[in-house]
Parts: C-alpha cells; structure tokens; sequence
C-alpha cells in the first residue's frame, strides 16, 4: 500500500514540475523584457507552446512507473525533448524581446537561462526539482 502512495506522490509530482518550470520562466522573461510591451498571459503562452515537449517528456516518463527498464528509451526520449524545447524557447523569447539580430539576442537569451538554472537551484534545496 504504501508502493502505491508513493506512486500516486510521484505521478502528482511529474504533472505539477511542469506547471511551476513554465510559471518560473515566464516570469523571469516578463521581468527581463523591461520595456517591450507584453502582457503575462502573452508571455505564459509563448513559453507553455515552448515548453510541449517536455510536458510530452513528463507524461512519457511515467511509464517508468510500470517497468524501469523503459528509462532505456525516456532518458534520450526526454533529452531530445529538453533541446527542442531550448531551441523553441528561443526563438519564442526571440519574438517576445522584439529582436530581430541573433547576436543581439543571445545575451538577453543567456542571461534569462542563467536566471531560470539559478532560481532552479535554490528550488532544489527546497526539493522542489523544476
């Protein structure tokens, strides 16, 4: 009984971990963007489209809840979908700054990553893993 609690925790914990993750970068792009003009919900929107396919990754994951055996095909499943989800978020954050040069961009681009995996720190040692 007590397996299946602990299931039951995690299966709630791999719905919720996406839900905070986007939460956390939208605000940290809002904050950032300082004077172009986007509202939070536009904001929410391009990082939640940014972010399907680690939402994907997560629902994915719970079939190591059936047999462990299948992170032999999550773990690089998850991994392609964390790059395509970089790669997504870039280009949306791109649109949302209103930058149209590459090389304008990718500071801006680098300092909200280096926010969100700082912010994803502090988070860890409150076990709360983003």
């Amino acid at each position: 009984m007590q397996n299946f609690g602990e299931s039951i925790l995690r299966i709630v914990i791999s719905g919720i971990t996406p839900i905070i993750s986007i939460l956390v970068m939208s605000i940290i792009v809002f904050v950032v963007k300082g004077k172009v003009k986007k509202d939070l919900t536009t904001v929410i929107s391009t990082i939640t489209s940014a972010n399907i396919p680690m939402v994907i990754a997560s629902i994915v994951s719970l079939l190591t809840l059936l047999n462990h055996r299948v992170s032999t095909l999550t773990g690089p499943f998850t991994s392609l979908c964390h790059v395509i989800t970089i790669v997504l978020s870039y280009f949306g954050m791109k649109a949302l700054f209103g930058i149209e040069k590459n090389s304008d961009f990718i500071k801006k681009f680098v300092i909200v990553e280096a926010i969100y995996y700082i912010v994803y720190i502090i988070l860890s040692f409150l076990e709360i893993y983003i």
